[in-house]
């Protein structure tokens, strides 16, 4: 699998990228990846979280597992 796209706004701001999966996590670990950039990682332990470099985007945890879920 290459990745799920997915489109989402964010502080007024547009981005587009992919939910990449982890090799060997099974399905519950994907990179966030935005112009070919890591941005960071969402995991499911009895829920999604949302870990990022910056810190931003974290509350987008659900947001991106149901793109995953989809």
């Amino acid at each position: 699998m290459d990745g799920i796209p997915i489109s989402f706004d964010y502080k007024g701001k547009h981005y587009e990228g992919k939910l990449t999966p982890v090799h060997g996590a099974g399905a519950k670990v994907w990179y966030l990846m935005i112009n070919n950039y890591y941005h960071g990682r969402l995991m499911y332990i009895d829920k999604w979280v949302f870990h990022s470099n910056s810190g931003e985007m974290t509350d987008l945890a659900e947001l991106f597992g149901n793109q995953v879920m989809l």
